[in-house]
Formats: structure tokens, sequence, C-alpha cells
């Protein structure tokens, strides 16, 4: 046959009275209640005062936290009204990026240039691998130069001395 809910509740009690810890819960427990069958309809609103008032605080000290420089990056159209907001879609792209690093770092940097982040200094501009003209001009200049090559006749047009 079922257990009635009072033989539930001396059933959890006697299980657990050897536990010092659910000793000190119980009798917290029990000076709360016999304290709070004596408040008066004042003394009921009062508490509720105090308590909205410390959750006010403690709201405003994780603001606090939250808003330094390292966990809060502010945008300049302040496109998210919160932190959490924010946090919760960089979590969402976070979470569908590749998992290799070297590929992470290739989508982010192609979406930075797509969206213009870093505005034209940003893109790269290939520089052509062939030298110019000056430069050539100057190579040959030097290897002209007598003390550097000889002429011969068994050779082509010089060869360096060493």
């Amino acid at each position: 046959m079922a257990k009635t809910n009072k033989e539930r509740q001396q059933a959890f009690v006697e299980h657990h009275r050897k536990i010092p810890d659910f000793k000190m819960k119980q009798a917290a427990r029990k000076q709360k209640w016999r304290r709070t069958r004596k408040l008066t309809a004042a003394d009921i609103n009062y508490e509720q005062r105090q308590a909205a008032e410390r959750q006010r605080r403690c709201r405003e000290r994780k603001k606090a936290n939250l808003s330094t420089p390292a966990a809060a990056v502010e945008t300049p159209t302040k496109a998210y009204n919160s932190v959490a907001s924010l946090s919760k879609a960089v979590k969402r792209v976070q979470r569908n990026l590749p998992v290799s690093p070297r590929k992470k770092v290739a989508v982010v940097k192609k979406l930075a240039v797509s969206m213009n982040l870093f505005g034209a200094k940003a893109t790269k501009c290939c520089k052509s691998l062939s030298l110019s003209s000056d430069v050539v001009e100057k190579v040959k200049e030097f290897y002209f130069r007598d003390d550097v090559s000889r002429q011969s006749p068994d050779h082509f047009k010089a060869s360096i001395s060493h």
C-alpha cells in the first residue's frame, strides 16, 4: 500500500537525522517559520522592501562587474542594449565557426574584410614580384664595374671575380 505524505516526511527525516548539516538547516527552517507567524503587516512590508533593496544592490554590482573593459565591447551604433544579448550573439557565432584555429582566423578575417571593418588599409595590395626598373639599372651598374667583374673572351659577357 502507498505511503501517505506524513509517512513519507517521517521517513525522510529519519533518514537525514544523522547528518549534522541537515539538523542545522531544519532548526533554521523551524525558527524562520516561528518568526514569520508572529510578523505583522508592517513587518512583512519592511522585510519586502529590504529584500528589494538587497536585490537592487546585487544587480548594480553585477552590472558594474560586467561593464569592465574586458567584458564589454562598446559598439559605435549601440546595436545591442545589454551585454548579455551581445554575449549570446557572439557565442552563437563561435559555436558555428570551424574547429581548426587556422580556419577560424581565415573565416573571421574574410568576414572583416567583406564588411570593410578595417577600412581600405586592411585589403592587401598585391605587389608585383618583378623588380622595379630602378633596381634593375642599379644591379646592372654594379656588375659592369671593373672591380667587381672583368671581361673574358671565353665567357659570355662578364664573370664575377672573387
